[in-house]
Order: C-alpha cells, then structure tokens, then sequence
C-alpha cells in the first residue's frame, strides 16, 4: 500500500493525493494553487473534457469576480462574498455570468427566553429563569413586525430570487418547507400590540411594571452586511418604543464552544442576537435539535459546560413531541409533515425571526463554459461533477 511506508509516506500523499476522481494533483503550493491533469484511470470514457484544470487561491473574493466577470483571465471564480452592488457592476464587464443558487441557510435573529442580566447559580441566562421582556410574546410579535426584511435582502443581499426575504426558519428543502407562514413589515401595527399589553411610553421608551422595553442585539464583527443590517433594525424597533444597545462580537470568540468564553451564542449573554444557519442535510432532524428543550438537558448552561444546543433556552413539551416523532418517523412524507409543524411552531411563538434566505453560492462563470453542466447545490461542493464541465463550443 502507498502509505505503508509511514509518515513520510502520508505527507507525500497529503500534496499529491491519487483516488478515483476525473483528475489527478501534479502540483500542490499551499495557500497558492493547485494543478491537476486527466486521470488515465478514470472510470467514465471520454471524459473529463479538460486536459488540465488550474485552482487558483489567495487574493480576495472581489478581484476573483473580476477575473472572471471583467478581464475573462479566469473561467471560473467561486464563494463571491462580495458586495452585491460592486458584484454587479462586474457583471455588467461581458467575459462571464453571475450565478446565484438559492440555498437552506437563513440570515436570523434568536431571541433569547431567559434572562440574560440576572445572576443566578453562577450564570446568567439561566433556563429557568424568564425574560422579563422577551417573556411577553406580545413583544416578540412586536419585534418580528419592526423587521423590514425586504429592505435588507434587497440593499446588503442580492435580493430575490436567490437571496429573497424570509419568513420559514427552514428553507429549501423540497416537501420540508412550509406554506402556512408569512411576514409582514409594520411599525404602526408593532406599536399598536405593545399599547394594548401595557407598554407604555415614557419618553422614548416604553415600560412596564417598572420594568423598561431594553434590547442587547449582538452579532459577529467585521460583517459590514450584518452591521448594515443591525443598523437598520435598531432604527425601526427604537420607533416601537425600545432602547436598542448594539453588540458586535468578533466570529472566532461568538462561535467558540470554550465554557469559559461568556461572549458566546450558546452563553447568550444579551437579549437577541443575528447570525446564519442551515441544515447539514436533506432530513433536517440536527437541525431542529437545535430547538428541543428535554426538561433543559438540551439547553446551553453551567451545568452541562454549555455544550447544548438550544441557546434560545425555549422550553416547549408539544415542540419537544414533535421532534421525539420525527426522530423515529421512517415514512418521508409523514417526516415532512412533522418538520413543517416544527417550523411553524417556532414562527408562530417567535421563538426566531427569519430574515432573509442566503445563498448557497454566488460564483461567476466565463461565457465560453457550458452553464447547464455546474450542478450546485446546498449539501454539495461546485466542483462534485466537474468530469461534466465543458465548454459551450
């Protein structure tokens, strides 16, 4: 075998691998490029139709579009995470096609159900412990109308159909997404719901009970669409009646599962907070794991190190069943039924607020290659059926 020969063995193996694919690695430069030629064992005849593919790394996602998109130095360029105004503009350069494939990961707001400002057996955000202002489902409905989704999927996404607003927690799935829920935008409404449960203005800010209408929002840093985003959210709840505090909370320490980070998603130090997620799936049962309680065994605390799912702390025994279903269901369509009710449920209690569909990929495409042969998709990489990538002529 070629790795019996040790460690030396395997490193060689890690830059020039051999497998069963249409091509073969003649040169790998770390953090630089990769080129690769037909492999002469390849299973399907006749195929691939490149004699060569160069992979091209480094650099930076909007001069990649420009390879593409303006010069036609490259064919093609993939994972544009571009502004989409400037992302535009290049396409308009002629050498390529911009392609966007609508994916399963939502943009979200998660709104937390306990109470982050209050200490209680060494921890905030305690599950047993209630919000005392997102606890009011009237102001969760409140908050999921003062969401101008269409606003933000059309100025810091690309809008529909690839990126369009979003009002299921989980997209995209063919027979999986639901058809019972909508969104609408409406600050006079908002305000209305928070008269009649009793939130009452002073000054700016409306109170009840002694207790102000106050919202922490965080999300990741260094995201100029989530800030953008951010921005405008605080400006339409603060017309509600709420008192807005942003936070912005660098990737690397927000995702960390380290128990000893408190400025972590699962922590939940704050109110609310934004940020994406999708299945790893086509049967999305991980997924919705992420929302079943199991009297608090699935719930983030001090208790377990935080290495628990549902860091909204939402407690529900009829979510919980329905998930418990699902997780022994074995007829696809019953399945689909539990996840749709699953979906509502979360919707319907505003245990989130879907903002808008992102893409699974954005990538540009020279003219002279043939579109119809790149198979994208949410759970596939571009490059799984390049043996049928081939030019137009």
């Amino acid at each position: 075998h070629m790795l019996a020969a040790g460690s030396d063995a395997a490193a060689a193996f890690a830059v020039k691998p051999i497998g069963t694919g249409p091509y073969v690695v003649d040169a790998f430069a770390p953090n630089d490029a990769v080129q690769y030629s037909i492999n002469p064992n390849y299973r399907e005849p006749n195929k691939p139709f490149f004699k060569t593919v160069n992979l091209k790394g480094g650099g930076d996602a909007a001069s990649a579009a420009r390879a593409v998109l303006q010069t036609g130095d490259w064919d093609f360029a993939w994972n544009l995470q571009v502004d989409p105004e400037i992302l535009n503009g290049l396409a308009e350069g002629g050498q390529g096609d911009l392609v966007i494939v609508p994916g399963t990961a939502v943009e979200f707001i998660a709104l937390n159900f306990s109470d982050p400002n209050k200490e209680v057996d060494g921890q905030r955000s305690q599950w047993q412990t209630p919000n005392p202002v997102l606890g009011d489902k009237t102001v969760r409905q409140a908050l999921a109308l003062g969401v101008d989704r269409q606003t933000i999927s059309e100025n810091f996404y690309f809008g529909p159909p690839g990126e369009p607003p979003a009002s299921n927690i989980l997209l995209g799935i063919a027979g999986a997404e639901s058809p019972n829920t909508s969104w609408e935008f409406d600050i006079d409404q908002g305000n209305a719901l928070l008269d009649a449960a009793g939130w009452v203005r002073e000054g700016d800010v409306r109170q009840k009970n002694g207790v102000p209408l106050n919202i922490t929002y965080a999300t990741t840093s260094q995201n100029e669409v989530r800030q953008n985003t951010q921005a405008v959210i605080k400006g339409d709840w603060e017309k509600m009646g709420f008192c807005v505090e942003l936070l912005q909370i660098e990737a690397s320490v927000f995702f960390d599962t380290s128990a000893g980070n408190d400025q972590t998603f699962y922590h939940m130090y704050w109110d609310v907070h934004e940020y994406a997620w999708s299945p790893a799936g086509p049967y999305p049962l991980s997924y919705m794991l992420r929302w079943v309680s199991h009297d608090g065994e699935n719930i983030p605390q001090k208790e377990n190190g935080w290495a628990a799912v549902n860091e909204e702390r939402y407690t529900n025994p009829a979510y919980d069943a329905l998930y418990d279903e699902a997780a022994q269901e074995t007829d696809p369509q019953r399945a689909a039924e539990l996840f749709i009710a699953m979906n509502d449920m979360l919707i319907d209690d505003v245990v989130v607020i879907p903002i808008v569909q992102r893409a699974s990929e954005k990538y540009g495409l020279a003219k002279t290659l043939n579109k119809e042969n790149i198979a994208g998709g949410p759970f596939e990489s571009l490059y799984w059926n390049i043996a049928n990538w081939n030019r137009t002529n």
